[in-house]
């Protein structure tokens, strides 16, 4: 395998979590804020800005009350620092490793290459202290200090990437993108398609998970939720499975899911039905393989940068609607999973996607059960929400 992980970790199931700040949250509201997530389909919580190892101590007992996994991020100790004393992080780990909800350890966040053999460190010592824990670091997006070429899929980013896993040996691949910058950005074309689809590609080829952090503020010092609707929350989540993605990760849960004294946002139902859905739907894709990836009407250079396949040599689907995104997944019975994004937050599109051969299709339905619909003949008839999803078996 290229690249083996460092770590021992595999992952079990999808993934839905959330960067929580303490900073500006009483400490007596937190177990407030915390059920309230865990109620949100949240099942893995990244506490952040905790300025001492025992406030980290008493957040992860609380969290442990609770039942929400975490990630545990000191910087004090190994988090986005080269671990300086083997003997205190063997201490720290000790103090967490036989908590039920401690799922692994935040070891760096949007690192630069000159730190990728510290992170390489960090994760021999976590495999020693704490053998089959995970191990996460949140690499940066393409924008920012990369860039990519105009006429091809060359350029600095890339290579950012491929020296991260060839060094660094992660067990988890991830970025950031946070690709609104208004209420009226365009996701249909848009270069957060370049940064999943060659992270797709990577993890395929280092065979470990990738998981994707959107964006739930309006700026990074703007930490409302505005503009950011559920359905611009979902398409994010959405697209990230339809790239293979294994997790998914609001970057943060503060005001978009509870406010400052825990209680649930106004958007909180709507984005609690988007979580649980994602969750259902990812825990189908999770133990399937990311075959394809097609993008509905592209130009030809456009699918070629966003890393999508070419739906003219496809083996399943001959056609797809404008703004839509597919995902193809063989499943481990050798079934084929057809999973159908709406690259599209503000408008439905239905239409039809053409079949290479007759099919009977069962969609994964509202109770989170394959249903038989249809023995679709060439074509399969398709309405998907804004920013929505739908999944299909095909047999």
């Amino acid at each position: 395998m290229a690249n083996k992980p460092v770590n021992s970790w595999k992952q079990h199931e999808f993934i839905i979590s959330a960067y929580h700040t303490r900073s500006g949250t009483k400490p007596e509201v937190l177990p407030k804020s915390f059920t309230n997530l865990k109620q949100a389909g949240i099942n893995l919580l990244i506490p952040c800005d905790i300025p001492t190892v025992e406030q980290e101590l008493e957040t992860f007992h609380l969290l442990e009350e609770v039942g929400l996994p975490f990630l545990a991020a000191s910087k004090s100790v190994f988090c986005e620092k080269r671990i300086d004393s083997e003997e205190a992080f063997a201490a720290y780990a000790e103090a967490v490793r036989d908590l039920k909800t401690c799922y692994g350890y935040y070891i760096w966040d949007e690192p630069k290459e000159e730190k990728f053999g510290d992170i390489r460190y960090n994760h021999e010592l976590v495999e020693k202290y704490d053998p089959g824990k995970a191990t996460y670091v949140c690499l940066l997006p393409s924008y920012g200090p990369f860039y990519w070429e105009q006429e091809d899929n060359s350029g600095t980013y890339c290579k950012h990437v491929d020296d991260f896993c060839a060094i660094a040996r992660p067990a988890v691949l991830s970025n950031d993108y946070y690709p609104y910058s208004d209420e009226n950005t365009d996701l249909v074309h848009h270069n957060i398609w370049r940064d999943m689809g060659y992270l797709r590609v990577k993890s395929l080829e280092c065979d470990i998970p990738y998981w994707h952090v959107f964006q739930a503020i309006c700026g990074l010092y703007d930490h409302s939720y505005g503009f950011l609707t559920p359905e611009r929350i979902a398409v994010q989540m959405n697209c990230a499975l339809a790239h293979g993605a294994a997790g998914v990760s609001y970057f943060i849960s503060t005001k978009i899911l509870v406010d400052w004294d825990g209680e649930p946002s106004s958007i909180y139902d709507g984005l609690t039905a988007v979580n649980k859905r994602v969750k259902a739907m990812g825990d189908q894709l999770l133990p399937a393989t990311s075959v394809a990836v097609y993008h509905g009407g592209l130009e030809e250079d456009l699918r070629k940068k966003y890393y999508a396949d070419d739906i003219a040599v496809s083996p399943v689907l001959s056609s797809l609607p404008d703004k839509l995104l597919a995902g193809v997944f063989e499943a481990p019975d050798g079934a084929e999973l057809l999973f159908i994004a709406n690259k599209d937050y503000k408008s439905a599109v239905s239409g039809e996607i053409g079949l290479r051969g007759d099919f009977v299709v069962s969609v994964f339905n509202e109770n989170n059960e394959y249903e038989a619909v249809a023995v679709a003949v060439g074509r399969l008839p398709v309405t998907v929400a804004p920013g929505g999803a739908v999944l299909y078996r095909l047999g």
